[in-house]
């Protein structure tokens, strides 16, 4: 162990800025009472079987509700001023499904005295978030084969696509809408802004959202069709000072992509063509629409203070259904914005996310919300292709446009680039790379990557080129894009890179685009490679995500004219995905009013399909971490059967287990999680993950041999009494390793409205554990012709053990040997390996609140973890006399030399630590900041670097017998020779020590566990 004094730092880590800053108190979606002199607001679970004409949903204009909203803003001000942060600092206040605020902090003392204020229960730096069809309504059986009468399909259910949708208000947070396109206008004639209405006036007590003024959005832009659109930018403003250049001060989409996803969600009908022959749609083309614009700029991206705040506003006017194609930070499922989605839903909103772009990898997937629904991107039977002829061959690519360009002489960029440019960056296109005197009247070879590809296309017509080759990159993305682009181009694979480039390097190397070719009945639906994995990491994988499948690759629907040029563009990602979804929702709560959010999730999850439909058909096209339940299927969604659903009580008590790494804030678990029942096999217990009433089942923690009993509530929608039977399948290659043992009852009959609790009993088989994840489904057929699917997802465990594990000193000083159980989810020889006992370096100094000290550790290469601790009881008063209060201090971990966090411990917790699994080398500032000390506090950092090299110090038995669901114990000895002395002396904080002891099972590991020796 070695002793250091560190010096007061100064201000190299940038803790100014701005916070979104959470009450202890409950939103109005989800508050219950619970303060005195203020009525319960939460929204009541109402019967789906109620005659009563829509479902509940918050009532902001309530007297109770706007007591409590007024109470909320007054905690607010109140927290804020305690702290000195100025009036006009605060941003946004949250009332409706968020307690709490968004402020600008100045400094350290105004932080330290938000996260002290007991009113407070979090407070979180902002966090930027970014945005992640002329077929689909045909390919998904929203029409028949005459798409110029939209006659023949789901619509007809619904009146036909002149009432699809009728009466919903589609919500869209994005970067705007460009509100002039036919698709948005609110006429007979769409292209027209006079003539007869097609729209009623949209009731004020249905939707109270204004349509305010701003830059090219003059009054009367909002329409009986596009009932609303706000913008939200004061967290932008306040991180970049001003919106981004090229975007406009107002609702207007400077992007594209608001105005594409909601025209998917729920634009009007247009024929494009002029002779009813081609004619794009939304998936509910009667809705209404209203914008809230919280993505700016060419990047589309925003922060999570904005967003919050378009949430909070978008329920308060009355939204049906919330539109989010966004990513961001991995989330923790209880983070603000999180919190903030799970209350949407508690009021009464279906809230639907894009799953993410970062495919194909597996646990990429974004937005991992069990009360949202997730949607993955896959193709759909439209394919438009292009040709390039080079060098007497012919390579297909995507690509649309409608005549052949060349013979033209083919050129590298990097060969163009202009004499002061890189010729990497001249290699990609970049803005004003390209030299004219070399690229006027060639196709120019560029490759994907870092800038958009609507800019490489630009660069080249600037440049004088009349087409381009545009390559993906070896290890880079996968997918080619089909859009219009300023130049005629081709995207290509990455396969036939090498033999073009190398062509266009020989003299005289010419190509010809041959005109694109549309083929209408592609293999479809494929997933798009795309598209963000499952499974998800929030929860340790208690929940199945993605949820569903929708069409998200080259998607023709309105765009920004301003930004494009064009009225109408192909886009591809998840992104396009989600609104689809969020039109489909759309049209089932028209059909099913009094139905809740989950209720809606689950007709559509239920009722999906795994296998292609166009092409060649019947071929299964994807497992439940690419696709979840499968492809939406409109036409079987408005008949599920049965639904599967829940309720925010529920949703809180699922994230109450104790062994999924969520950790709910105090008021919430005071609130939910003490009523958790003990496990019993007849009897669910709602804080069980696994018991969460979900339409899909994932089981991350099976042992081999041992039946996991779980249960689901399924309801009869349907209008007669039927008999439902349930049957289990089995992927085929977990068809010998995973089985569902039983479904209790197997057969049931249930009236109209009527539910039935269901215990099913699945067993992993041994060996099963080789397999990582395996895959089935549950069906429930009934003589009424429904059948009501959910997928099933399960892995084997090798163990569940402690995460940490704390031996007392006392017994360990005297040679007493310590335990911790584990549960092996194998029968066999366990391997244990263990690095560590390792002595704590220690560095002191001396703090007052709103000052730190920092330090600088060099991690080593091979270093497999790394603590940064500081304890309370180590803390000692410049006097010596005790200390009267808990002192409270945040530890921060930065790359040397920059003012960004990469981990801290900032809670109001006596000890405070961070801890770094296998942490990159390299030199580190740890810094130790007060928040509520004694003046001049002597604080103790504690410094844990763990290499991979075991010490003696510590003994256990290496291999160990264990069987499957039978608990066994480690068995720890420690050396006699630990010392625990101060290094300062009498009255010096204990020498502490750490390891880590990782289980691993043939080519398998286990978590590990950390083992502390704290005094």
């Amino acid at each position: 162990m070695s002793m250091s004094e560190a010096r007061l730092a100064g201000s190299a880590l940038d803790l100014a800025g701005h916070y979104i800053v959470v009450l202890d108190n409950a939103p109005a979606a989800t508050y219950k009472g619970d303060v005195s002199g203020y009525e319960a607001t939460h929204v009541q679970a109402a019967s789906i079987s109620s005659d009563d004409s829509a479902s509940p949903k918050l009532d902001v204009s309530t007297a109770a509700v706007v007591a409590y909203a007024a109470f909320l803003e007054e905690q607010s001000v109140s927290v804020a001023a305690a702290a000195s942060v100025a009036a006009e600092d605060v941003l946004y206040k949250y009332k409706y499904l968020l307690a709490g605020f968004a402020a600008r902090v100045t400094s350290a003392q105004q932080l330290a005295a938000l996260r002290r204020d007991p009113r407070v229960s979090t407070v979180e730096r902002v966090q930027w978030m970014h945005r992640t069809t002329f077929t689909t309504p045909g390919f998904l059986g929203l029409e028949g084969n005459s798409s110029s009468s939209g006659s023949g399909g789901a619509w007809d259910q619904l009146g036909g696509p002149s009432s699809a949708g009728e009466g919903v208000a589609i919500c869209v947070i994005d970067t705007g809408i460009e509100p002039e396109h036919p698709s948005f206008s609110d006429r007979n004639n769409t292209s027209s802004d006079t003539g007869a209405y097609a729209y009623t006036v949209y009731s004020n007590a249905l939707y109270s959202g204004s349509c305010p003024v701003g830059e090219a959005f003059p009054a009367g832009t909002c329409n009986r069709k596009l009932i609303g659109c706000q913008a939200f930018s004061k967290g932008l403003r306040g991180s970049n000072g001003s919106i981004p250049a090229g975007d406009f001060d107002s609702c207007r989409d400077g992007n594209e992509h608001g105005t594409h996803v909601s025209a998917t969600a729920g634009g009007n009908r247009v024929d494009i063509s002029g002779k009813e022959k081609l004619v794009i749609s939304g998936m509910a083309p009667k809705a209404r629409l209203a914008m809230y614009k919280a993505l700016w700029g060419e990047s589309g991206g925003g922060t999570n203070i904005d967003i919050v705040a378009a949430l909070d506003k978008a329920v308060a006017d009355g939204c049906d259904i919330l539109n989010l194609s966004l990513g961001g930070p991995e989330r923790t499922l209880v983070d603000a914005y999180s919190l903030t989605v799970m209350n949407a839903a508690a009021a009464g909103v279906t809230v639907v996310f894009a799953a993410g772009n970062s495919g194909p990898n597996p646990g990429t997937v974004q937005n991992p919300y069990p009360y949202a629904i997730v949607v993955a991107a896959s193709t759909h039977s439209r394919q438009i292709s292009a040709t390039v002829q080079a060098n007497g061959k012919r390579y297909v690519g995507a690509g649309f446009y409608a005549k052949a360009i060349g013979p033209a002489r083919l050129l590298l960029a990097n060969v163009a680039a202009l004499p002061s440019v890189a010729s990497a960056d001249a290699q990609k296109c970049f803005n004003n790379t390209l030299d004219p005197k070399k690229v006027a009247g060639t196709i120019v070879v560029c490759d994907r990557g870092v800038s958009a590809r609507a800019d490489k296309a630009k660069e080249v017509k600037r440049a004088g080129g009349i087409g381009m080759l545009l390559f993906n990159v070896p290890d880079g993305a996968t997918d080619v894009m089909t859009e219009i682009l300023s130049v005629p181009h081709v995207h290509l694979k990455a396969d036939s890179r090498e033999a073009l480039r190398n062509y266009a390097a020989t003299a005289g190397a010419s190509v010809k685009l041959m005109p694109s070719v549309t083929a209408n009945n592609a293999l479809a639906p494929q997933m798009a490679s795309f598209s963000s994995r499952g499974p998800t990491q929030a929860a340790r994988g208690s929940f199945l995500t993605p949820d569903i499948s929708a069409p998200g690759v080259d998607v023709y629907a309105p765009v920004s004219k301003n930004k494009t040029g064009l009225d109408n563009n192909f886009l591809s990602g998840t992104s396009m995905a989600s609104p689809h979804a969020a039109g489909l929702a759309a049209l089932i709560r028209q059909r099913y009013p009094r139905w809740s959010p989950m209720a809606i999730k689950s007709a559509l999850m239920t009722t999906a399909y795994q296998e292609t439909k166009t092409g060649q058909p019947g071929q299964r096209f994807c497992k439940p971490f690419e696709c979840g339940a499968g492809h939406v299927d409109p036409p079987q969604m408005l008949n599920p059967g049965l639904i599967f659903d829940s309720t925010y009580e529920d949703w809180a008590k699922a994230l109450c287990a104790n062994d999924i790494d969520v950790q709910l804030p105090a008021g919430m678990k005071n609130r939910y999680c003490q009523s958790c029942l003990a496990s019993s096999s007849n009897q669910p217990d709602p804080c069980d993950p696994a018991n969460l009433n979900l339409p899909s089942i994932a089981l991350p923690k099976l042992a081999e041999g041992v039946a996991k009993v779980i249960f689901r509530t399924v309801t009869n929608v349907m209008s007669t009494t039927a008999s439902f039977s349930g049957i289990a399948t089995m992927d085929q290659a977990a068809e010998k390793l995973l089985k569902v043992t039983s479904i209790s009852p197997a057969a049931f009959t249930l009236g109209a409205g009527q539910s039935q609790l269901l215990r099913i009993e699945v067993l992993a088989q041994p060996g099963a554990i080789e397999a990582g994840w395996m895959f089935g489904s549950i069906a429930w057929r009934s003589n009424k012709g429904t059948n009501t699917r959910i997928p099933l997802a399960a892995k084997v465990t090798l163990l569940d053990a402690p995460l940490e594990t704390a031996p007392a000193i006392t017994a360990v000083k005297k040679g007493l040997s310590y335990g911790y159980t584990i549960n092996p989810g194998v029968t066999g020889r366990l391997r244990l390996n263990h690095t560590g006992l390792t002595p704590a370096d220690m560095v002191y100094g001396s703090i007052s609140t709103g000052y730190e000290i920092s330090v600088n550790v060099t991690v080593p290469e091979n270093t497999t973890y790394a603590r940064f601790a500081v304890f309370q009881a180590d803390f000692r008063a410049a006097s010596g006399a005790p200390l009267t209060f808990t002192q409270d201090v945040s530890i921060y971990v930065a790359l040397a030399n920059s003012t960004s966090a990469l981990a801290y411990s900032e809670g109001s917790a006596p000890d405070e630590i961070v801890s770094m699994t296998a942490p990159a080398p390299g030199i580190y500032t740890v810094y130790v900041t007060g928040e509520k000390v004694a003046d001049n506090v002597k604080v103790f950092l504690n410094i844990w670097l763990l290499s991979s090299t075991p010490a003696p110090n510590m003994q256990y038995r290496r291999s160990m017998a264990v069987t499957a669901g039978k608990k066994a114990v480690v068995g720890l000895q420690f050396s006699k020779d630990l010392n625990f002395s101060s290094a300062l002396g009498a009255g010096g904080p204990p020498t502490r020590y750490l390891a880590r002891i990782v289980p691993s099972y043939g080519r398998i590991e286990g978590d590990a566990t950390v083992v502390s020796l704290v005094a």
